[in-house]
């Protein structure tokens, strides 16, 4: 998901190593506290540009509970063999992200943005 999100938006995109990662979980409240402040002031700003007030479940807010204490990823392979689950959409595409993200700015949750321009067409823009 991260390479697709990389290049739909034309940002740079990563993982911190281990010692980061340690760091981060010994001092959690500062870590959340941290890319809370560092994304939420320019998510309300793309908002009020684009006049939504109402964004619907859209929002870059971590709560420090959903990350305490708790792994952030799952292997539901022991799910899907118990229950005979399959999944309608069985991995995430970089064509699937655009359509989704088309379909929060029908509902005026997302800003609109041109998923189709290229990185060089910003830069001259």
């Amino acid at each position: 998901m991260q390479a697709h999100i990389a290049k739909i938006f034309n940002i740079k995109t990563g993982f911190h190593g281990t010692i980061v990662s340690q760091f981060a979980k010994m001092n959690l409240n500062s870590a959340v506290d941290e890319e809370n402040d560092e994304l939420l002031h320019p998510w309300g700003q793309l908002l009020t540009e684009a006049k939504i007030t109402r964004p619907g479940p859209i929002n870059p807010y971590l709560e420090h509970e959903l990350v305490r204490d708790s792994d952030l990823s799952l292997d539901g392979s022991r799910f899907e063999e118990v229950t005979s689950f399959k999944y309608e959409v069985p991995e995430v595409t970089e064509e699937g992200l655009r359509e989704m993200i088309k379909s929060y700015e029908r509902l005026n949750w997302w800003p609109p943005i041109d998923l189709n321009r290229k990185p060089e067409e910003e830069a001259t823009s």
